[in-house]
This record gives structure tokens, sequence and C-alpha cells, in this order.
């Protein structure tokens, strides 16, 4: 009988690795903490000393590494390359970006193994379950080796082509089941705060065309208040990048991906990253609008905190939309027609710079000046200050700075500046060329650059200047 191995038994790792035992296969495990590995022993599994030493004793060597950098540690993949793979075959459980699995998979090939990408669909549930998804992608005979040993953990198993497809396959799939996933505890949260019964709504929505194992599992974990991971939040938002990765290469908008990505990073930066994904609850309880009810019933907000909230969510919206015009520009016509004078590139540019100053503010130090109290007032000082000229020109340096790829580029800076914003508190002092003023409060102003821009933006390039005639 082949032998075969699994290195990783964490969340999905362990139980996969105890279907495979319970289906009479032999196998051999390595895991980097020791819990696992004795559990699984006292089901029949044999234990490593390390991870070389099951490659060696292995003809087949399943990872359930999620983490890139660790994974190729542990699959000594440096300078000796992947030497212990020649004449085995390698199989990638766990979910990779696609240019890495495909990377890794070549290294493998010139090292004389075989590789076969099997990513698999599913949580810590349908896992113990054995009724995960299974996705393949190598070569047919590889394909056809791999298939029978990993259809213990799974209730169905698909072939996808040739590496990278299963990669890109799953996260693509993931899109959905992630988007789900946030919309649902929206849902739930939506329900309380509205006063209806929310064990009603859950009822209503388990026995729904849309009710899914995922769905019917998470409203359940939501009415028990168990944030314990199925699947871990930091894992997921992870993912989230690979999958906006594959959007921006294939230009189109994920606006409720964009919402997601960044729920689960707030979530996360709270230090909640080990919770299950439904933990954003906690972070969109917080978004809303902070009130109580007055004597008669009636909601009184605390204007100073909701006016906060408010920007920020604003901030958020505005960012989702510049984003979605950018997946959307035609490339090819960056250097059409913009704005005034500018090209639709230095029109780009320019709007990159509402994410650029908060970056640049920031971490200017703090000299003093006048204080700058609100948006208003930002507005005013800089109208004053300022000539056309100097921000035509600006706009159109920084649309050269954007690079070769300026979509691209546009959108690594938008995502960066989000994950800036969302990891800071608000109260942080922005020091501008008109004066000191709150983060919270020069965010109002960017917002509104990047709602009236993205506005341009989306015009621009259906925006034609009329012929001239020749002959005058």
């Amino acid at each position: 009988m082949t032998s075969v191995g699994l290195i990783g038994l964490g969340i999905m790792g362990e139980p996969i690795a105890r279907n495979l035992v319970a289906s009479g296969l032999p196998l051999t495990i390595w895991n980097r903490s020791c819990a696992p590995v004795e559990r699984l022993v006292a089901l029949g599994a044999h234990a490593a000393s390390s991870p070389g030493q099951l490659i060696a004793t292995c003809e087949i060597v399943f990872v359930m590494f999620i983490d890139e950098k660790a994974l190729d540690e542990v699959l000594g993949r440096g300078a000796s390359g992947l030497d212990a793979f020649a004449g085995k075959s390698l199989v990638q459980l766990a979910t990779t970006s696609p240019q890495y699995s495909a990377a890794l998979g070549r290294d493998v090939l010139a090292a004389g193994g075989r590789y076969v990408e099997a990513p698999v669909s599913g949580s810590r549930l349908p896992a113990e379950a054995g009724e995960l998804i299974g996705m393949l992608a190598g070569s047919r005979a590889d394909v056809d080796q791999v298939e029978p040993l990993l259809a213990p953990a799974c209730a169905r198993i698909v072939r996808c082509g040739a590496v990278p497809a299963a990669m890109t396959t799953k996260l693509i799939v993931n899109h959905f089941l992630i988007t789900m996933v946030s919309t649902l505890t929206e849902t739930h949260l939506l329900a309380q705060r509205a006063g209806v019964d929310v064990e009603i709504v859950r009822d209503i929505l388990d026995a729904g065309p849309m009710a899914s194992a995922v769905s019917r599992a998470k409203l359940a974990k939501l009415s028990a208040g168990d944030l314990t991971a199925h699947s871990r939040l930091d894992n997921v938002r992870w993912l989230t990048e690979r999958i906006t990765d594959i959007a921006l290469r294939a230009r189109v908008p994920t606006p409720s991906l964009d919402i997601s990505r960044r729920l689960l990073a707030e979530t996360e930066a709270r230090g909640h990253g080990a919770l299950d994904p439904i933990a954003v609850i906690d972070t969109l309880a917080e978004w809303g609008p902070s009130a109580q009810l007055g004597d008669g019933g009636e909601a009184v907000a605390n204007d100073a905190v909701r006016g906060e909230q408010d920007v920020r969510a604003w901030f958020r919206l505005a960012s989702a939309g510049f984003q979605a015009v950018v997946r959307a520009l035609p490339v090819s016509r960056l250097d059409d027609a913009g704005l005034g004078s500018w090209r639709l590139r230095d029109l780009l540019g320019h709007t990159t710079r509402a994410y650029l100053t908060i970056e640049s503010y920031l971490a200017a130090p703090d000299i003093g000046g006048p204080r700058i109290a609100s948006a208003t007032d930002y507005f005013a000082a800089a109208r004053t200050a300022t000539d056309a000229a100097s921000v035509a020109a600006r706009g159109v340096a920084a649309g050269v700075e954007l690079g070769a790829h300026p979509c691209d580029m546009a959108l690594t800076i938008a995502r960066r500046v989000e994950e800036l914003v969302t990891t800071s508190s608000g109260d942080e002092t922005v020091s501008t060329p008109f004066g000191r003023m709150r983060l919270a409060d020069y965010l109002a102003t960017r917002a509104l650059e990047l709602t009236v821009h993205s506005a341009d933006l989306a015009r621009a390039p259906r925006y034609r200047p009329p012929r001239r005639n020749p002959r005058g």
C-alpha cells in the first residue's frame, strides 16, 4: 500500500487526518504542537519525529499549512530546494495564493517530484463529518493517484485542470462564502436591534431557500453567542486579500468583499483573529450609531460619537466606491481627457492623494501651529492657501508616480491606507499644510474627495471632446 503522510494538524488538518485513519489508511503525521499528534496516534496514526523524517518515509505527503512562509520552512524549501521530494508527491491541501502554489509546483517538479493542488471547501464541522468539497489540479496521472486517498475526507471531489486552477477556483468559491457569512452576521444584529424575536428570524432563514449547512451552523453560533472558531478569522481575512488580487487581475468589482475585508481587518486588529469570522458582529455593533432611549421612548443620540462613526462609515463607503470605479477603468484610455487639463491618469493620481496624505500627515511630526476644528474649516483654509496651477501640477506628478500599472497601484494604496485607518483610534493628530487636526475630522475631507473624484473618474472615460472642423 502507498505510504502517506500529513503535515499540519490544525483546525482542518486534524479532522482530515482522523477521517483518513478511520478509512484504514496507514498515515504518518507531524505537527508543530504535540496534542493533536497524541490524539491521532491513539487512533492508529504513526508519528514522525520531524518533517524530514516524514518526507523520507512517505511516497505521498499531504500538507495543511495556510502560512506560506511556515510551509516553506517546514518543507525545507531553501538552499537545498526540495530535493527530498524526488520520486514523491506533494499534495497541497491548504489554500494559498495561486502564484505561490504555481511556484511551489515548479520547484517540486524541478526536484523530480510530483505536485497536486487539493484545497478543500468547508470548515471544521464538515471536515469532522468527512463532507468537505475537494478541488484537484495537476497532471491526470498524479490526480488519479491522489483522488482515492482524499475521498474519505470529502463528500465530493472536483477536478479543476492544471495548477493553479484548483487554488483559483477555491478562492472564487470563498468569495461567496465569506460575504455570505458577513451578511448573515449583519442580519442577526439587525434582528437584535430591531426588537424582533431573533429565534423566529433564525427559524425562517433555516427553513428558507437560501439555507445551507454554513448558514445554519453560523446562526446557531450567533444565537448562542459562541464565537469559537470553525475557521479562524485572521485566516479568512488573509483569504480576502488573495481573492481581491484575483479580482484586480480580472478587473471585476467586488464591493461586498471590500466591506467584508474591512470588517474582518478591523475585528482582527481588535485582537480577535483566533475567533470565528462571525466575531465581526462586535465591530458591526460599534459601527452603528450610539444611542439611548429618552424618557418618552425616542432615540437620543450622542451627536459627537454618532458623527465620528458616520464619518468612518462614509470613508469606508467612499473608498469602496473608488476601488469599484478603478477596477472598471479602461486601462487603454488613461491618456484620454480626464478633468480640466488633466488626463485620466492625472485625475487618478490626484484622487489617490486622498489616501496618501493620510499616511504622510499622520507620519509628519507635530510641530504645533493652528488647530483646525472641522472639515469645513480645513476646506476654507485650503481654498485661500492653494492655487489651481500647483494643484494641477501635483495631480500630474501623482499620476506619474503610479508607475507602469496605475490602476493596480491605486488599489494597493487604497487597501494599505484603509488598514491604517482601521487600526487608528481617530484621535491621532494629522499635520496638514494648513494646521493640525484630528484624524477623524480629516477623514471627512478625504471621504468628500474620494466621493467627488470617483464620480469624475466614472464619467471621464465616457467623455469625448468634440472634434474640430479642420476647415474652421
